[in-house]
């Protein structure tokens, strides 16, 4: 697995034709990250094992306390109630505030927002020239751009053309115009950016696998779903391995997924909680398909929820058509 796809940022990743011969188990996903954690660790810093640990130990942290801040019957209580009630996490038990104000500095700082430097040079030791960068990386000001006029044959930008840009935007400038040394300040800070966002991408998500480890069947995926909710992760594992056909809550388990941003086109595994060992394929089920035929229970197709927008759409169809017959009256007299 592309351990880049696997901790995106993005909210969905899904790739329909995407098909794999035996299922990764959520333990290995978080040893997957972990080792490339400490292979980014041994390039940039000397106590390996010390960093190492104090990121494996604050991974199970994090999964306790989502344990703690949402139990078992309250989470069941917001996957059913989460349509008319979107003020749930007001009924925490120990929200992210409180559990981030206890932390310490070590893992404040690994649960910190990556961001640019300030200020990044073409090449200090040709020009002066440099970019202000807000901490998403924006040009929020340049200074000294005309001397780059120092090289011949440069056509400078416009300084008002820059602003706003993003600092990866003038990259292939710089270098079509041989202005960027080979290791440079903006490539390492850009870099540096994408390293830090993996890593606490990374992290959080492994903390996700863990939470739906420990939860187990259908409490796991669901309080899982609620932390990648909370955290801005993809959304589609908690679905994948949290297929259960006997689940009485699937189906709205999968309308908060959809009405999230969740794409149908993804496949998921069916019952990974029973499976023993994961060196065999395991059946995969299309999402669409398990949606189509998902129920509520054994006597309601829909859920309350979807019931009354049905009735609203009839009842807005209704009115639209009788409008329109009544317009038809009136032109014909």
């Amino acid at each position: 697995m592309n351990i880049f796809k696997i901790f995106s940022k993005k909210k969905t990743v899904s790739n329909s034709n995407e098909k794999n011969d035996t299922c990764t188990s959520l333990n290995e996903l978080v040893e997957q990250y972990l080792l490339w954690y400490k292979k980014n660790l041994e390039e940039n810093v000397e106590n390996v094992s010390y960093e190492y640990h104090i990121m494996k130990n604050f991974i199970e942290k994090i999964a306790v306390w989502y344990e703690l801040a949402y139990p078992e019957n309250l989470v069941d209580n917001i996957i059913k109630t989460m349509y008319s009630d979107p003020d749930y996490r007001s009924k925490s038990l120990f929200s992210k505030n409180e559990f981030i104000n206890r932390l310490n500095a070590e893992e404040k700082y690994l649960l910190a927002k990556p961001k640019y430097p300030e200020i990044v040079y073409v090449n200090r030791d040709k020009f002066l020239t440099h970019f202000h960068l807000s901490p998403e990386g924006f040009i929020t000001e340049v200074d000294e751009i005309a001397d780059l006029d120092k090289t011949k044959d440069v056509v400078v930008p416009a300084h008002s053309t820059l602003i706003g840009k993003h600092i990866k935007q003038i990259v292939s400038f710089l270098k079509n115009n041989n202005l960027l040394l080979e290791k440079n300040e903006i490539e390492t800070a850009i870099n540096n950016y994408e390293t830090s966002e993996i890593c606490l991408n990374g992290m959080l998500t492994s903390a996700m696998f863990r939470i739906m480890e420990r939860g187990g069947n259908r409490i796991g995926p669901y309080r899982a779903f609620l932390f990648a909710l909370e955290f801005g992760l993809n959304i589609e594992y908690p679905i994948k391995y949290g297929y259960d056909p006997s689940d009485p809550n699937l189906r709205l388990f999968l309308n908060e997924y959809f009405k999230a941003g969740g794409s149908k086109d993804i496949t998921c595994y069916n019952q990974y909680f029973f499976k023993d060992h994961f060196d065999s394929p395991i059946e995969e089920v299309s999402l669409e398909k398990v949606y189509e035929e998902t129920w509520l229970n054994c006597s309601q197709k829909y859920t309350e929820e979807e019931s009354n927008l049905q009735s609203r759409l009839i009842e807005t169809i209704s009115n639209h058509a009788n409008q329109i017959l009544k317009l038809q009256k009136h032109i014909k007299k």
